[in-house]
This record gives C-alpha cells, structure tokens and sequence, in this order.
C-alpha cells in the first residue's frame, strides 16, 4: 500500500466490493490504468492477483519484477537492510564453506560494533568498544541469504521511536535515527576504500578525516576478516534503506571491494594506529553511579582536579570493576583510572579505559 501510494497511485475508497482493493493511476498520453489487488490472502486468485500486478507495474516502471518486490519491502520495512554479496569459486553453488561462515558472521558482528561505537565516539582507533556498543548488535539480526553467488543480509534495528532530541537555546532538533547512522557509516566507510585513490585522495587526508563521517582501524579490520585466505574473492554491498524515514546520504547504490583492496584496507587500518592517543592519569571521588537493571556493567562520574581546574569525568566500567567502584562510593574512597579521555564536552569521558584502582 506505502509503496503505491508514493509511486501516485490512488485507492478508490468508494469500490462497493470490499474484497478488492483498487488503485488507479494517470498515465500521461494514456488512458488511467487500474491495478487490482485482493484484500486477503486467503482468497484462492491471491497469487495470481498479485503475479498479475507485478506485471503490470513492470511493464509501466520498465524493470523487473524482483526490484519492484524489493522496493515495496522497504517501503513496509521500518528497518534498514545491508547486504554483502560473496563472489568467489568457492561460493559459485550459492554456499560457503563453513569455516568461512564463521569469519563472515563475526566480522559482520564486528563491523556493526565499530560502527556504532565509533558514530557515538568518533576516533581513527579504539582498543575496545564498549558494553553499550557490544549489546547495541543485538538489536541488529541476520536476514535471509539470497540466491546468486552467496548474499547474507544483515537488519538493522527498528527505526521507530530510535531518534534523539536535542535541545539547543529551546529549539529542538531531531537526530537521525542511531540504527540508520550506523548503517550509514559503514555505506560510507566502504565507500571511501572504493573510492581511494593514490593520486586524488592522499592517505594523510583519510587518516585525519575520515573516521568523523566514516572508517577507523576497527571497520578496517572489521572488513578484513570478510576475506577469504589464499581465495581471491569480491565483495559487493548495498544498504536498502527503509523508505518510512527519507535518506539524505548520495552514494552508490552498490560499492565493490576486491582482492586488491586488502593491501590498501590493511594499510590505511595500519595508518589509523599509528596516531595513538596519550593516556592519562585521573584521580578523585566518586559524585554518580548509575547502572540499567540486568545490565553488566555500569557508569560513574569522576569528580576531579586537572590542569588546576575541577572536572566531572565520565567512566564505563565492566561489572566487577562497576561493584568496587561502588563499595569505594560508600566508603569515602578515592579511585584512579588511567585510559584516553575525551575533553571536548563540557562532561569528559573516558573513551579507553586501561586501569581502574580504589585508592586507600
């Protein structure tokens, strides 16, 4: 219904039969054409109806039945959809070995990780992603493969009700939603290693912009691992997003990486690492606790002196380190952690942590 009401067709909502939906449509130097479609797929002619008005909007949008299907399934879909396509000998049948499988469904896992956590905390590399980050894939799930070579799609999370507002001098503004950021940046990561090119993009400029829109080591090597060893292989992907919210980006609508771009994949992740951030030293007192029911982990607020100036710093920790953090709240004690810290905000926060001590 969504897909042929933006494509202008019109429901006759006065049509006397109610097991029958019909659309009609003006057609410019023809006479209006109407489509017909059964209001219930009990009815015995449902199938046909709808072979039938496959073929007709084939014939009126000049192209294939399968794309039209696809399109009107993200036009119902309030989720986007990657898909990677394999192109190898070994998965011409449309299977994959099962070892290959196996590094396949990880390093998907891994992209949507380092996707995510680097669209909250954009940086060229991260030791470790966060809790936060680590249980936001679930939310994403692994669709059906298609026929062709060897396709697996992977869904993002509802759309619905996955925006954010923001309040700036009383305005508000809505953000995209998180799922489709992420799906965005890894369209984006992929495209900028399609796109790179010795004599028109320059390594250092990747290394030094592109993690704030898109890859950081972590989707680098996350890609890595979609390889095959010893196996020349291709790599298609395409992101369908779901037409219930409008999508602003302008890329490709399918982005190839080769065999050839491991090199250049492992050399930029390789770039990426070797501008590390210094860690720092942080001492004081606990002043916030707080932790989701049934969560492994939880998040306090430092209250510090750095560079003679008071600081409230922001810490995630695993669950042991989350419950000494709060036996050293209650009695009085101060803690210590050592990690990269981001000061850009008027809150810090610590983006890798390496240590966390109760003092005393």
């Amino acid at each position: 219904m969504n897909y042929l009401d933006r494509k202008g067709w019109s429901l006759n909502e006065e049509f006397p039969n109610p097991n029958v939906f019909v659309f009609s449509r003006e057609i410019q130097n023809s006479e209006p054409i109407t489509l017909l479609l059964p209001a219930k797929e009990s009815f015995v002619d449902f199938q046909q109806r709808i072979y039938s008005a496959l073929n007709t909007l084939s014939t009126i949008e000049n192209r294939s039945s399968e794309l039209i299907i696809k399109d009107i399934n993200s036009y119902e879909s309030d989720a986007d959809k990657l898909e990677i396509r394999v192109i190898s000998s070994f998965a011409s049948d449309g299977s994959i070995p099962l070892s290959y499988a196996s590094n396949l469904i990880k390093g998907l896992k891994n992209l949507i990780v380092s996707a995510a956590y680097t669209e909250e905390y954009p940086q060229r590399a991260f030791k470790r992603a966060s809790q936060k980050a680590i249980g936001y894939s679930n939310f994403f799930k692994l669709g059906q493969t298609a026929h062709g070579s060897y396709i697996v799609t992977v869904e993002s999370g509802s759309l619905i009700n996955d925006d954010v507002e923001i309040i700036i001098e009383e305005n508000t503004a809505i953000t995209e939603p998180f799922s489709r950021r992420v799906m965005k940046r890894i369209h984006k990561s992929i495209h900028q290693i399609e796109s790179f090119n010795d004599t028109e993009n320059k390594l250092d400029d990747l290394v030094e912009r592109g993690y704030n829109e898109g890859l950081n080591a972590n989707i680098c090597e996350a890609l890595l691992s979609l390889y095959a060893e010893d196996e020349p292989i291709k790599l298609e992907s395409k992101i369908r997003y779901s037409k219930m919210i409008e999508n602003s980006e302008k890329l490709p609508d399918v982005i190839t990486l080769d065999s050839s771009d491991y090199h250049i994949i492992k050399a930029i992740a390789e770039a990426l690492r070797e501008k590390k951030p210094e860690d720092v030293e942080i001492e004081g007192f606990i002043s916030k606790l707080s932790s989701n029911s049934g969560s492994a982990y939880g998040t306090i607020n430092i209250s510090t002196m750095y560079d003679n100036k008071k600081h409230s710093v922001k810490v995630e920790l695993i669950e042991d380190d989350y419950k000494r953090a709060c036996d050293a709240h209650k009695n009085e004690k101060q803690v210590k952690i050592t990690g990269v810290v981001d000061t850009t905000g008027k809150t810090w926060e610590v983006m890798d942590l390496k240590k966390f001590q109760v003092l005393g």
